[in-house]
């Protein structure tokens, strides 16, 4: 089963199991929620075609970075990083064993810029 591995300023935040598919926006019927306003009510989807793993991009005004440039679809395999706002996630086919350490993510007073404690 696959995982999705969420950083924000390169500490891991959040893992999540994909089954079929996972939305990733601002809204609040996503599977994953991200509150940034760089990020958009419905941003992307990683879902499954055949054997293959693909993230989409469903309309976003800021689009999704991946190998140092804009795309609005492409595949993903094991290791591989993108990013939507100040959001990375790696998409990886093994359970990580455990986050190094619980952080807690603060909101800047910089609109769009977090930080960890």
């Amino acid at each position: 089963m696959p995982y999705l591995k969420q950083s924000v300023n390169g500490s891991v935040v959040a893992i999540f199991e994909i089954v079929e598919s996972l939305s990733i926006g601002r809204g609040r019927d996503n599977d994953i929620v991200i509150e940034d306003p760089t990020v958009s009510q419905s941003h992307a989807v990683v879902s499954r075609d055949g054997d293959n793993w693909i993230v989409r991009d469903c309309g976003s005004t800021n689009g999704i970075r991946h190998a140092g440039k804009k795309n609005a679809e492409f595949p993903v395999k094991d290791g591989d990083v993108f990013s939507l706002g100040a959001q990375e996630f790696e998409f990886t086919l093994s359970q990580p064993d455990q986050l190094d350490k619980t952080l807690e993510i603060k909101k800047s007073w910089i609109p769009g810029v977090y930080y960890t404690k």
